[in-house]
């Protein structure tokens, strides 16, 4: 496994804790904001992957 995708699964799990930790935290009117932390990956993910990328073209020579 490269490094960039470790990044990657690092920062993909950080947005599940930071979900259960906002979910025990939030009263239960707020509940319902937890569940948006996911629908940020969507925005996020494509950044995740531009980076991946740069990442993976740094290590790896091209031919």
């Amino acid at each position: 496994m490269h490094a960039a995708e470790s990044l990657v699964w690092i920062f993909i799990g950080s947005f599940g804790l930071f979900s259960i930790t906002l979910a025990w935290l939030l009263p239960d009117r707020l509940l319902h904001l937890s569940t948006w932390v996911y629908w940020l990956l969507i925005v996020i993910g494509p950044i995740l992957d531009q980076v991946q990328n740069k990442l993976v073209s740094r290590r790896l020579p091209a031919d």
